[in-house]
């Protein structure tokens, strides 16, 4: 499905939300540059906009589309739903530090850093493809 850049921005919106409500365990959610609040949150939000436009609306680590609606039985979300996600979980949502997943694909990475989080994904595939 197509979304407008208004859907998109709705949605992530909603995402940095939640992760404000949640913030990090390290306290460094919301601090970067001297940005504080609004300020910051409208920043990140820019910040997510460009770095989906850059991946092209895809995961960026399975590449599939992503999903601007909630809704589904994957934990009550939409299993292709877009997420902002920390690459390393951490610090906090930083601009060289978020990236754009589905919802699955991030409920499985959890807090590994991308080279385990890949490490771990090529050992079961490997294992898989003896097996199949």
């Amino acid at each position: 499905m197509n979304y407008s850049d208004k859907e998109r921005k709705v949605h992530l919106r909603q995402n940095l939300q939640r992760a404000k409500q949640r913030k990090s365990k390290k306290g460094l959610c919301w601090k970067m540059n001297g940005y504080r609040d609004k300020r910051m949150f409208n920043h990140l939000l820019s910040v997510a906009m460009k770095i989906g436009a850059k991946q092209k609306w895809k995961c960026a680590i399975s590449g599939d589309p992503l999903s601007f609606s909630r809704g589904g039985k994957l934990k009550g979300a939409n299993p292709k739903s877009c997420v902002i996600d920390r690459i390393n979980s951490n610090i906090g949502y930083t601009e060289s530090n978020i990236q754009l997943l589905t919802h699955e694909v991030n409920i499985t990475k959890g807090e590994l850093s991308m080279s385990r989080y890949v490490e771990l994904v090529s050992q079961i595939s490997d294992r898989f493809k003896k097996v199949v």
